[in-house]
């Protein structure tokens, strides 16, 4: 535990400024940093005791220190306003049964529970850190891809689920602003449907579709959408150097995959 309060005490003390209800980043990776090893280390231990409970005597002192680590994690919590929402993550544990008249093997199953508690706890932490860590797109994009979710989940039962899960990462890539990754996965959704469309040329699978009613002959802003999508998302996959996208064009590129993806559900329909 001595090892962990130089740390604590950073964390409990100044911050880096930030807009006000945000939380310090720097912060947030030490916590983070921090319950992962006490998980590892719990982990490892309850291992041990579980196949070996008669050295729970020998290994008391190793129990103490994780469970330990453990409880200074939720004071450190607990002291800081910034963190008072992950507290009910963690409940503090009291290992006083090794110190008292009690069976090893009873001592060993208690510490065995502790143990497991204690990662069990660490690991919702570290799940939670992850989520606030990661970058979120500004809050109309977020309304724009919630659209497409749910435009999404009417074709689940009319494709196959590999283009499903696809363009479902691409649209939680785009909601955590990874701009590249998700035009990258919309991009490789998008060639392939476009090689599933009959026809040799951009203009001839729009053409295509026009013909089958799949897209309205009047719509020439939804074609036109359909040729930059295509021509769009080969670039992207042809990595070449300075093509990183911006949100605006990653945004459009996640639609089209939506939008592409209804074209093929329909093209499916017509050819049952």
């Amino acid at each position: 535990m001595l090892m962990l309060l130089p740390i604590m005490a950073y964390i409990i003390g100044g911050s880096t400024r930030l807009t006000e209800g945000a939380m310090d980043p720097i912060k947030l990776t030490f916590l983070r940093g921090l319950a992962e090893r006490i998980a590892e280390d719990a982990n490892e231990l309850k291992s041990k005791l579980e196949k070996e409970p008669n050295k729970v005597d020998l290994l008391g002192y190793r129990v103490e220190a994780i469970i330990d680590d453990h409880n200074t994690l939720i004071d450190t919590i607990s002291c800081s306003s910034e963190f008072l929402n992950l507290h009910p993550l963690l409940s503090r544990i009291s290992c006083d049964y090794l110190s008292g008249a009690f069976l090893p093997s009873q001592k060993a199953f208690q510490a065995v529970s502790d143990l497991e508690r204690v990662a069990r706890g660490c690991h919702a932490l570290m799940d939670t850190l992850e989520v606030l860590l990661k970058p979120r797109a500004p809050p109309d994009t977020l309304a724009k891809l919630d659209l497409l979710r749910r435009e999404l989940e009417k074709l689940e039962d009319k494709l196959e689920p590999g283009i499903i899960d696809d363009v479902s990462e691409a649209i939680s890539e785009m909601e955590h602003g990874h701009n590249l990754a998700a035009s990258l996965i919309a991009s490789r959704v998008i060639c392939y449907i476009f090689e599933n469309i009959p026809g040799k040329s951009f203009e001839e699978k729009v053409n295509e579709l026009a013909k089958r009613e799949i897209i309205e002959k009047e719509r020439e802003d939804e074609q036109r959408r359909f040729v930059w999508a295509s021509k769009k998302a080969r670039d992207i996959l042809s990595h070449k150097a300075g093509l990183l996208p911006k949100s605006d064009e990653a945004l459009q590129l996640v639609s089209s995959a939506v939008s592409f993806a209804r074209y093929l559900a329909a093209l499916s329909m017509q050819q049952k």
